[in-house]
């Protein structure tokens, strides 16, 4: 979670500088709540622009290739 008054994040991954840098190349104004969830290839794979459901987090997860390909070899859905 960010926090884009005092630009910085809950725990404390990320630069200020990489903050600002994550905000503009993902279009995310500082003054709404909207969550990303960015791929491990860096790319932009779903935007919810209000509350975050947990169960649809999860289902757009387990529906992601690369989490397919997991869930074909381990046998297991993603547990929060």
């Amino acid at each position: 979670m960010l926090d884009t008054t005092a630009m910085t994040d809950s725990r404390g991954l990320f630069s200020s500088n990489e903050i600002s840098t994550l905000l503009e190349k993902f279009g995310i104004p500082s003054n709404e709540h909207i969550a990303v969830l960015i791929g491990k290839d860096g790319t932009e794979k779903f935007r919810w622009e209000t509350e975050v459901n947990i169960n649809e987090l999860v289902d757009v997860i387990d529906e992601m290739p690369m989490r397919k390909q997991e869930i074909a070899q381990r046998g297991m859905r993603c547990s929060i």
